[in-house]
């Protein structure tokens, strides 16, 4: 690895914890919106209509622009 590449791992104790800390996180919340998908998908349409949402505003309401689950 090219020497500016190493400088730029060397973390302190402090800094790797905030990086762990984060990323356990984004994981749990990655989690927990692939839960919802997965809920949310299972409904039929006229449970999503009664909680006045469509199928195709899932992942936006979800937070997620990506895709529909």
């Amino acid at each position: 690895m090219p020497a500016p590449v190493l400088r730029s791992l060397h973390l302190s104790t402090e800094s790797w914890r905030l990086v762990l800390m984060r990323w356990r996180e984004r994981a749990g919340h990655r989690k927990r919106v692939h839960a919802a998908q997965r809920e949310l998908a299972a409904l039929r349409e006229h449970e999503l209509t009664d909680l006045g949402v469509g199928r195709s505003e899932l992942a936006y309401w979800l937070g997620r622009g990506d895709a529909a689950p």
